[in-house]
């Protein structure tokens, strides 16, 4: 009977282990929100959308861990990517950083903790300026790659056979690459629903070809000359002011539509 018992505490007492760790980083992170990101920390829709990503990895990695597949299929990089884009590069590394803290006490490895810090910053940097989808493609090189080396070298650390890291590092290869090619398809979604506009989608709409655009240039020619003189005058005050330059162009070309 005690054994039966043993069990059900255990898992009892782990769950509250780690709803206490999950709280101290949840405040870490309201901290650094409050102090350094005042915009989101008031937005409702940004703090869901973080909410949204950070769970869902989460999820991920507890099903992973339950199930006993390969740690090294957890998407942080997606996450990572996810959030640089959508919201900020700082956001993205912080809230990645708290993420592999937490992902690494679930399977209790550091070295897990160590890969996945270091393999979403690299993340974030591949996208950080991501303005077309192309350039996606320096992510798919720059992640696999980082897979590679830091679980050949953390597995070496820990004198695991050579076969072995073989078999470890094939998980961090096909996430290095699965995660940019998925992120170009969840970007779109989640745009929509939070009700953000990424520098891919102002890129997009900044194209002088687009049906509205030329139909401004027929209809009312006058006005969008204006338009265009405008938008380049913005976005070089954009530049020296530290905004956005390619929101401003993008508002300058359709702020006379209407």
């Amino acid at each position: 009977a005690h054994e039966e018992l043993k069990d059900p505490t255990t898992r009892y007492l782990q769950a509250i282990s780690g709803a206490i760790i999950a709280v101290f980083l949840l405040l870490t992170l309201g901290y650094y929100l409050a102090t350094r990101e005042p915009e989101i920390y008031n937005s409702h829709a940004q703090l869901i959308l973080i909410s949204v990503i950070a769970m869902a990895t989460v999820t991920i990695a507890a099903y992973i861990q339950a199930n006993g597949i390969p740690p090294y299929f957890v998407p942080t990089p997606l996450a990572a990517m996810l959030m640089t884009i959508l919201l900020r590069p700082a956001v993205g590394l912080i809230v990645l950083f708290l993420l592999a803290l937490y992902i690494g006490s679930l399977f209790g490895d550091f070295y897990i903790t160590l890969i996945f810090a270091l393999t979403s910053a690299v993340s974030v940097y591949g996208v950080r300026r991501v303005r077309h989808r192309n350039q996606f493609y320096r992510a798919m090189i720059l992640l696999p790659t980082s897979y590679c080396l830091l679980i050949a070298a953390t597995d070496l650390l820990r004198f695991v056979p050579i076969e072995e890291i073989y078999q470890h590092i094939l998980p961090g290869i096909f996430i290095g690459i699965a995660a940019p090619i998925v992120i170009q398809g969840l970007l779109p979604i989640f745009e929509s629903l939070f009700q953000i506009t990424t520098d891919i989608t102002l890129l997009e709409l900044s194209d002088l070809n687009r049906p509205l655009l030329r139909e401004l240039a027929i209809r009312a020619p006058g006005t969008y000359t204006h338009s265009l003189i405008m938008a380049n005058l913005s976005e070089a005050a954009g530049q020296a002011i530290g905004a956005n330059p390619l929101l401003a162009r993008v508002g300058c070309y359709y702020h006379d539509i209407g």
